[in-house]
């Protein structure tokens, strides 16, 4: 469930239970997005607490960045992202603390 707050604000949460696993799994989650940027922060019950960041610079080019932290282990992982549209392709990649980098092309 979400409500908006504002025009560009939204607040909510989400549940999920599995019987076969025999867990509940809780999210709190707040939005925020204008023309040009979106944002979330999301805490849930297994204790970790995500960030994402996306802009738009333009009608061809948008940059991402992401972190989720664990903190009942203070482990953090952050990603960068990039996607660029070119006139006959479109250029995605993202970089990881981990060192992984990806890339896509389409």
């Amino acid at each position: 469930y979400f409500q908006s707050i504002t025009r560009n604000l939204a607040l909510g949460g989400e549940g999920a239970f599995s019987a076969a696993q025999g867990y509940t799994h809780l999210f709190a989650r707040a939005k925020y997005h204008d023309e040009a940027n979106q944002a979330t922060l999301t805490y849930t019950t297994v204790n970790t607490l995500a960030a994402n960041y996306v802009r738009k610079v333009n009608d061809r080019v948008s940059l991402a960045a992401e972190l989720e932290v664990n903190l009942s282990n203070n482990e953090s992982l952050c990603n960068i992202g990039w996607e660029f549209g070119l006139r006959q392709a479109r250029v995605q990649g993202t970089l990881s603390t981990e060192g992984i980098l990806a890339t896509q092309i389409t």
